[in-house]
């Protein structure tokens, strides 16, 4: 049954339009939800310890939303071809222009904030973390815990010679505490510190989530302090990906507002909402 404000307004066609864009923006929100879950289940999500990548999933969700958005002002111009009153026809322009001006910001501040030092410089500030090695070992995640973030350096100074190990936390306890293999052969990086003065520095790309751990050997002196300083740095897809995105919600959303200008102002003479 078609209500009767939807007779007045543009009458049946107008009414499956706006059944059919509800339909569709219902049908993408179960893609990019079903999409999402799955790639968090791929991408080993867990509650404990918490861990839910975003990264596994966001970019194909803005794409999403990208294609919502040009969905959307088709909806629009169709919603202007077929409803009757002039009035509603400048208002419906004016409030897409409206949102889309609002997107364009967002867009931009995104791009901004990302593609300039200021963010992934802070980022990579409040995320470096440090302390003494206490017990002859010490254990980190490599990703954050919605993997925006991942380690890609690990220093280590000592004041005493000492033999240091980074291994993963499967192979240490699966290898090593049960004597089938020995820290040089499961480590993923290793190196001797000879003294005050001197470092070990391991610096690697993205790795997948896991804890590993800085195992120390310090070859009986126990007086040895060790000392780590663990650096985070920003997802490169991320970086790359989401201002690229945004870029492409500007670019539309630009060309929108110059489409729907002219419409706008030829609607505008007569509307009782000027």
């Amino acid at each position: 049954m078609v209500r009767a404000e939807d007779k007045l307004e543009g009458g049946y066609r107008l009414h499956r339009i706006l059944r059919m864009r509800l339909a569709t923006y219902l049908m993408e929100i179960a893609i990019i939800i079903g999409v999402s879950l799955f790639m968090l289940d791929v991408m080993g999500a867990s509650i404990n310890p918490l861990y839910v990548p975003v990264d596994s999933f966001i970019y194909f969700a803005v794409l999403m939303l990208f294609v919502i958005g040009l969905e959307a002002f088709f909806f629009r111009l169709l919603e202007i071809r077929y409803v009757k009153s002039n009035s509603k026809k400048y208002l419906i322009a004016k409030k897409t222009i409206k949102r889309s001006f609002l997107i364009m910001l967002v867009a931009a501040l995104v791009v901004m904030l990302i593609w300039t030092p200021f963010l992934p410089n802070y980022i990579t500030e409040q995320t470096e973390h440090q302390g003494n090695v206490v017990g002859g070992m010490y254990e980190f995640y490599t990703k954050d815990h919605i993997g925006l973030t991942y380690v890609n350096q690990v220093e280590i100074s000592s004041n005493a010679p000492v033999e240091v190990y980074i291994v993963s936390k499967e192979n240490y306890e699966n290898f090593y505490l049960t004597g089938t293999g020995t820290l040089d052969d499961i480590s993923v990086f290793s190196g001797s510190i000879t003294g005050a003065g001197s470092h070990l520095l391991w610096e690697t790309d993205a790795i997948p989530h896991n804890l590993y751990y800085i195992v120390v050997d310090n070859e009986g002196n126990q007086s040895a302090t060790v000392h780590y300083t663990i650096r985070m740095h920003m997802s490169d897809t991320f970086v790359f990906y989401i201002p690229l995105i945004s870029m492409l919600f500007i670019i539309f959303n630009a060309g929108a507002i110059a489409y729907l200008i002219p419409i706008k102002n030829k609607y505008k003479e007569g509307s009782i909402y000027t």
